[in-house]
């Protein structure tokens, strides 16, 4: 005989009261967080971690702590870093480039060595080539 699923019947959760659909008989619960927190209240265990009021407590408490932003910061010795500091950036750019060329040119200048130097060399005539 073949495999007959069972048809799907709408119940009421047992813990928080929504509908769901059950396929089988003795499901109660309509997903595996009511069947914990359940399980929490029949036992009278807590759930892990703080609760939801004594996190809105906390979060009261920190905004009671926390001073008010000034209304107007005083922006001039941010202004004049940063003008220090795009000073130095432009010097170092200016460096670097000034680098790059010093080796430009020198790997011009010893590749105009190298060339001259082949130049002079005296090559093997056409008697001394290998065959």
């Amino acid at each position: 005989m073949p495999y007959l699923p069972r048809p799907e019947t709408t119940q009421a959760c047992a813990h928080c009261g929504q509908l769901f659909a059950a396929r089988h008989l003795r499901r109660k619960y309509c997903c595996n967080s009511c069947n914990v927190l359940a399980s929490y209240a029949r036992t009278g265990r807590r759930a892990a971690g703080p609760s939801k009021a004594d996190l809105e407590a906390v979060v009261q408490a920190l905004l009671a702590l926390t001073p008010p932003a000034p209304a107007s910061p005083d922006l001039a010795p941010v202004a004049a870093q940063a003008t220090r500091v795009a000073a130095i950036k432009g010097r170092l750019q200016d460096e670097a480039e000034a680098d790059g060329q010093r080796a430009t040119l020198a790997a011009q200048e010893q590749a105009v060595r190298l060339h001259a130097l082949k130049a002079k060399r005296p090559g093997p005539g056409p008697a001394e080539r290998p065959q």
